[in-house]
């Protein structure tokens, strides 16, 4: 469901002690983005600038890291919001950091500073299925696990833990529906 500025909301709230201390226009912005007050569509750049100084003055204190998970999902506001003080964060010691998926559409990310993370290689799947597999592991077992994985560091430590042993050294196990 899209909630205008839900992300913004929950990154804010934490901050919000220092709300009075924004410029008055900024303050109404946000106070009305967030239902603290009554009061028209406010204007999307003075939200992004009472972020922008919220996130500021928190970092006067000390340095300040928002991050940001599954951020194709984010609300089209927030998404607005975020983006633009992303790209206004300069001398501020303030870093934001957008988890996405690539989904190969241009949205208000687009333009952003990117690292791609990808999936870990065989070879290091296969050493870190070492990590967790202690005992007997059947070849074609292994290889269904890293198959699987596909390289997912999560899914790597999660997909043989239920499994029992009598299967991963390579016996005959009833298959049971799972997901990850």
């Amino acid at each position: 469901m899209e909630l205008a500025f839900a992300t913004v909301h929950q990154l804010c709230v934490p901050l919000l002690d220092r709300l009075d201390s924004l410029p008055e226009p900024q303050r109404d912005a946000l106070g009305t983005a967030f239902g603290l007050h009554a009061g028209p569509a406010p204007d999307l750049f003075l939200v992004g600038l009472a972020v922008l100084s919220l996130f500021a003055a928190a970092a006067e204190d000390r340095p300040l890291v928002c991050v940001i998970d599954d951020a194709q999902w984010l609300d089209r506001a927030s998404e607005q919001v975020l983006a633009s003080v992303a790209r206004r964060l300069f001398a501020e010691s303030v870093a934001c950091v957008f988890a996405v998926r690539d989904s190969g559409e241009e949205d208000e990310l687009s333009g952003l500073p990117v690292m791609e993370v990808a999936g870990l290689r065989d070879d290091d799947a296969h050493a870190l299925l070492r990590t967790v597999v202690l005992g007997p592991l059947d070849d074609q077992v292994r290889d269904q696990i890293i198959t699987e994985a596909r390289g997912n560091p999560l899914a790597l430590l999660e997909l043989p833990r239920d499994l029992p042993s009598l299967k991963l050294a390579g016996g005959f196990v009833a298959p049971t529906a799972r997901t990850l």
